[in-house]
């Protein structure tokens, strides 16, 4: 159910869900250049998942200097607020409700409460200076960062064949963009209330 104001459609949205946020900023805008590729740029720089919580439905969440958290969704609706942030929510092609349910039980038993992986923010910006040499994957196998997160979620509970893989052993919210873009993930149809359809990221 929405409250006056909400820019998030509670009554849309489900488990699962992939939200992807547009921060701005001088981070969010190198992740966006990092991720980006001659056939498709980046138009987000931040990857998370929608998980239920005691009731109530939570953004699984990395965050540079903190653990893999929950965060409310009233918080991104804020930074929306004050910061001009955008939003988009997304969602594998074809995907039930209960593979939405299996992905978001895995972020919570794999991710929730792991480090983040610091080391593949900084290899991916040296791969995007100086190319592609450093093969196979960037980060931990123990840390994430927001894509990679999302990523093991949907590959490891559902069995769904994700739009990161067998494409890339890096994913980034630039290959979650690109899946976007193919039409792999698709957006979800009343994703924002009236109030937030301003604060919607569009091509």
């Amino acid at each position: 159910m929405n409250n006056p104001g909400d820019i998030i459609n509670r009554d849309a949205i489900r488990p699962g869900d992939i939200i992807c946020r547009d921060s701005g900023g001088f981070i969010g805008k190198a992740i966006k250049w990092a991720t980006s590729t001659k056939e498709s740029q980046t138009l987000w720089n931040h990857d998370a998942i929608v998980v239920p919580q005691r009731g109530h439905l939570c953004i699984g969440d990395a965050l540079i200097g903190r653990e893999c958290q929950l965060t409310v969704f009233w918080e991104w609706e804020q930074g929306c607020r004050k910061h001009g942030h955008k939003l988009i929510v997304l969602r594998p092609k074809n995907a039930t409700s209960d593979d939405g349910e299996r992905a978001a039980t895995a972020w919570l038993g794999e991710v929730w409460g792991t480090p983040y992986d610091r080391v593949a923010i900084y290899r991916l910006l040296l791969k995007r200076i100086f190319g592609d040499w450093l093969p196979g994957q960037v980060g931990l196998d123990t840390h994430f960062f927001c894509t990679e997160g999302v990523a093991r979620a949907w590959k490891r509970a559902t069995g769904f064949p994700t739009p990161w893989s067998p494409v890339t052993a890096n994913e980034t919210p630039g290959t979650t963009c690109a899946a976007w873009r193919k039409g792999q993930l698709v957006e979800v149809p009343g994703a924002f209330t009236d109030a937030g359809e301003k604060y919607r990221i569009t091509p």
